[in-house]
């Protein structure tokens, strides 16, 4: 289950597992937003039943057109529009924002995924021998907070529509999703090569700590020296110097970031 939730959460970000909003959805989207062409949209769509439509069944004219042309009768001289019974006509074009939702059966999976995870922290909850142990737990708070992110997220977006196709704040709360990969970590921790590699990294954390001092020295030192050498277009503050001595520390080399001056280079090459 653990690994089929973090498959459907990656493939749900595909935009072949994504879809079109339906003609509902967008005027459910501009009517909550109050967008200046709700109404000419509601008229160009006509009459509509937006409670009948089922969750996985579209039909291809249920879809968005997002491009469309009004006409407008008023009175008036222009000798760019058209005359219709002595009326000026007028037209105008409407783009629509290219909104896109999760197909049907992502959004169905989640679900499952989501009861299957409650049931399990609710059960583990009610059978621990120690709640104090339970509550101090690391992988006891990846599912509290993956799944407050999906309840949160589920009741902000019921209330407020259009907030589901929006990338604000609602997006950081939807973030919180991405603990659920965390709990990949339930499943390789008893592992024995796990927990070798976990036996080792604490048998040498003094070592390791002294590894990272003498990384953050180099950078520190590197950046520092690279931005004074370095031109300004080419090295505009130290932070863009330490990001270039970490990429060429660790030979990384994305190269986005040179010197090209020759101390620049000499340095590079200390």
């Amino acid at each position: 289950m653990i690994l089929l939730t973090i498959a459907v959460t990656a493939l749900s970000t595909e935009p072949r597992f994504q879809r079109k909003v339906t003609k509902c959805e967008l005027l459910e989207y501009l009517d909550a937003t109050e967008n200046e062409y709700a109404a000419k949209t509601h008229e160009h769509f006509g009459d509509m039943d937006c409670n009948s439509g089922s969750v996985i069944d579209y039909q291809d004219d249920d879809f968005v057109e997002y491009d469309f042309y009004y006409e407008e009768m008023e009175n008036g001289t222009d000798l760019d529009d058209e005359w219709v019974n002595g009326t000026k006509t007028s037209q105008g074009k409407i783009s629509l924002p290219n909104l896109k939702r999760k197909i049907a059966v992502c959004v169905i999976l989640e679900y499952l995924f989501t009861t299957f995870f409650t049931l399990d922290l609710v059960m583990r909850l009610l059978t621990c021998p120690n709640i104090r142990h339970f509550c101090t737990s690391f992988m006891a708070w990846i599912d509290i907070i993956s799944l407050a992110g999906f309840y949160i997220h589920l009741a902000v977006t019921g209330a407020f529509k259009e907030l589901i196709y929006n990338d604000g704040w609602i997006k950081a709360v939807n973030y919180l999703q991405v603990f659920r990969i965390l709990r990949l970590l339930r499943v390789v921790r008893n592992v024995r090569a796990c927990r070798v590699l976990k036996f080792s990294l604490r048998q040498n954390l003094r070592d390791l700590t002294l590894l990272a001092m003498f990384l953050l020295i180099a950078v520190s030192v590197s950046s520092s020296l690279i931005y004074f050498i370095a031109p300004r277009e080419r090295i505009a503050a130290i932070s863009d110097g330490a990001y270039w001595a970490v990429i060429t520390l660790t030979t990384v080399g994305y190269g986005d970031i040179t010197p090209v001056t020759g101390p620049g280079r000499v340095l590079a090459s200390i």
